[in-house]
């Protein structure tokens, strides 16, 4: 999803979005973080302080504080940071207004309203992380004032969205089905519509489809806004190929299946 990037670079991104993928899998996935929010509370603090430098790790360091250290180390030295500084409040975001409810939600089986849903999936993804990794990829540098433009942040919610909303579609059987998790826009409409599951995925489609528009005329937006940028014009292009990547990955993976383990 980041074509563009050099093989060093490449690898900096992997380590990130795995580092994410093993975290969030354990709160996904593991009945102890059901059953045991304060813990969830503990390592996502602990987790934050170790990517500020707020915190240094003593004696032996378990393999996820290894990576997360690696991917801190490899982001100072090859962006900066101020760099790290901005992931570290998307990723925080992601943590307090993502995993958090998220955790909530499925320790007391509650089924979130829609609209409650749709704002806790934009963040609980993890994708506006994985989208500030264009910029290193790239070796771009957005200014703040063009990232934080409405035509850009428009963007960049839709790609989280649809990228979000599309992954409940496919990961139905498994996080609903065999975890009984509450968290899935596919299962969030059939308790709130009170319809069936064809008709929820009818619509979850719809709505996957109206934030892929959104995405594109925001960004056809924001290339006029910006037309002799290249950095800018670099980093709209990311964002329509992370999505696109994402949604083809997503189809492909045996990560959604339900039948493994």
């Amino acid at each position: 999803m980041y074509p563009a990037a050099s093989v060093e670079r490449g690898v900096l991104c992997a380590t990130w979005c795995n580092w994410l993928f093993f975290f969030d899998d354990m709160h996904d996935e593991e009945l102890r973080s059901r059953e045991d929010q304060s813990r969830v509370r503990r390592q996502i603090d602990h987790a934050l302080a170790l990517l500020s430098g707020a915190r240094q790790p003593t004696g032996e360091v378990d393999a996820l504080d290894r990576l997360l250290l690696e991917f801190r180390r490899g982001a100072l030295d090859l962006v900066g940071g101020a760099w790290l500084d901005r992931l570290w409040c998307v990723t925080a975001d992601h943590m307090s207004l993502g995993v958090l409810p998220a955790v909530r939600n499925w320790g007391t089986s509650r089924t979130p309203p829609l609209r409650e849903y749709l704002s806790q999936r934009e963040h609980d993804s993890g994708v506006l992380t994985a989208l500030d990794l264009i910029e290193v990829a790239a070796q771009i540098s957005v200014a703040p004032a063009v990232r934080d433009s409405p035509a850009v942040l428009r963007a960049r919610r839709a790609v989280s969205r649809t990228v979000g909303y599309f992954n409940d579609i496919v990961s139905f059987p498994k996080e609903v089905l065999r975890h009984k998790n509450p968290n899935n826009l596919v299962h969030v409409l059939m308790c709130e519509r009170g319809c069936s599951l064809a008709a929820a995925l009818r619509e979850a489609t719809e709505l996957v489809n109206a934030e892929a528009r959104e995405l594109e005329t925001s960004v056809r937006e924001a290339m006029g806004l910006y037309p002799h940028d290249a950095a800018v014009q670099t980093y709209l292009q990311g964002l329509l190929e992370w999505q696109r990547g994402n949604i083809e990955w997503s189809l492909a993976s045996p990560r959604y299946d339900a039948s493994r383990g």
